[in-house]
């Protein structure tokens, strides 16, 4: 059984990010699902005075062996300026310090997300597609939720719009057959 390793990008305790991500996570049928609360980990800024006074932190060492057993990826990540937020830029900076600079491993990954208006972080999205291919993303996936308090319900944790559930079931099922 395959093993696809979740997590948002987002550090707000309130994410919608992180939301949509459990949720699309819930369609994954036929492969075991490992998230990672990526703001549970203690990690520093990246910069390449600390890592040599210090080292790669013990938190990164963790993640890089749990990214090396994944055979997948499904992350979601908020847009702060247009781009993914510094924290999620931080993780995945320190990921890449080892050996060749891969952090996907020559994997599938599947990029959601989402926004309170109506581009569904678009800028964001489409800045990590054109950029992990380079970080060995073998083949990338993406969904983007507009609107989100207007499409998902917070209380049952669903979309309120079928033609949404349709179209991320779809995009997931091609992610699935492509691990």
């Amino acid at each position: 059984m395959s093993k696809v390793l979740v997590f948002s990008g987002s550090n707000n305790s309130q994410s919608i990010n992180r939301a949509l991500v459990k949720y699309s996570s819930s369609k994954i049928v036929d492969h075991e699902t490992h998230y990672v609360e990526l703001s549970d980990l203690d990690v520093p800024m990246f910069g390449i005075d600390y890592e040599k006074d210090h080292g790669v932190p013990k938190s990164i060492q963790l993640l890089r062996a749990t990214f090396l057993s994944a055979d997948a990826f499904m992350f979601s990540s908020p847009e702060h300026n247009g781009s993914m937020p510094a924290f999620l830029k931080n993780i995945l900076d320190w990921v890449s310090r080892a050996d060749d600079g891969s952090i996907f491993n020559d994997k599938p990954v599947f990029v959601l997300t989402t926004s309170p208006g109506p581009r569904a972080g678009s800028s964001c999205r489409e800045h990590i597609i054109n950029i992990i291919p380079f970080r060995g993303a073998r083949e990338v996936f993406s969904f983007g939720l507009p609107s989100f308090g207007q499409n998902f319900d917070a209380e049952t944790n669903t979309f309120k719009t079928e033609s949404y559930d349709s179209e991320l079931i779809t995009i997931c099922n091609d992610f699935l057959k492509s691990i």
